[in-house]
């Protein structure tokens, strides 16, 4: 399912089109993760930078922060944990022990990391199928 069909109808936040990164910028973040974006998310971040809706917020890169953006943060802390971690992005940091990573083919990963112990397990979901979970299931979620 598209995201504009999914965030149809709802006052969701996200940047304005001077903000938004373009495809050059694209690029520079793979280089700087040393990831390859699939194709859900290379749209997400091309026309919505971010979302946010209710409680719910979604990691995002912007055109003035660049690699300083949420995305980049996160997924830099995450890929420290672990050399298994390093092939994915985190689209959504719950906080600093839950996360959720999707990998070059836009499939969501939950990944929850304790003390002494680290859960990673793949949801079945794809990048649009987690955000229409959460924003249509906001106030059952979290």
């Amino acid at each position: 399912m598209e995201l504009e069909k999914i965030l149809e109808n709802k006052n969701v936040d996200y940047l304005k089109n001077e903000q938004l990164i373009i495809e050059s910028d694209i690029l520079t973040v793979e280089n700087e993760l040393g990831v390859k974006l699939g194709k859900q998310i290379k749209e997400y971040l091309l026309k919505f930078g971010y979302l946010a809706y209710k409680h719910v917020e979604f990691c995002g890169i912007n055109k003035n922060m660049l690699l300083n953006s949420s995305m980049i943060k996160e997924t830099k802390y995450i890929h420290e944990k672990d050399e298994i971690f390093e092939k994915y992005v985190v689209v959504m940091s719950i906080d600093r022990h839950d996360f959720y990573l999707v990998d070059s083919k836009d499939r969501v990963f939950h990944l929850i990391i304790e003390t002494d112990i680290i859960k990673f397990e793949y949801t079945r979901f794809y990048f649009n199928e987690l955000v229409n979970q959460y924003i249509n299931n906001v106030d059952k979620v979290l």
